[in-house]
């Protein structure tokens, strides 16, 4: 994963120490993906590098967005929610939610 991202509203630079707000790993159709989330202060929009870790073949990165504020900030919480984001076999309430 880079150490810095675009941010996808205003091209600002997204520092991981900075920006980075919330982490979450989830188990899709056997394969491991975590969405880490950023959000940018000077356009107020949300972005979202998204890890794919596939079983068989390359694993590869996508930077998604820009998210509305109100939107990214729904899926922050539903984060926040887990007692453990990173750990794609969780089978708790906010996983489920989260929708993947």
């Amino acid at each position: 994963m880079a150490d810095d991202i675009p941010c996808r509203g205003c091209s600002r630079v997204l520092s991981r120490d900075e920006a980075r707000v919330a982490g979450f790993s989830v188990f899709a159709q056997g394969d491991e993906r975590i969405d880490s989330w950023f959000y940018c202060r000077d356009c107020h929009s949300w972005t979202v590098e998204e890890y794919l870790d596939v079983f068989v073949g390359e694993s590869r990165i996508s930077i998604r967005g820009p998210f509305a504020f109100e939107v990214g900030s729904r899926f922050v919480d539903i984060i926040r929610r887990c007692p453990t984001p990173m750990d794609k076999w969780c089978e708790c309430p906010a996983h489920r939610e989260y929708g993947y």
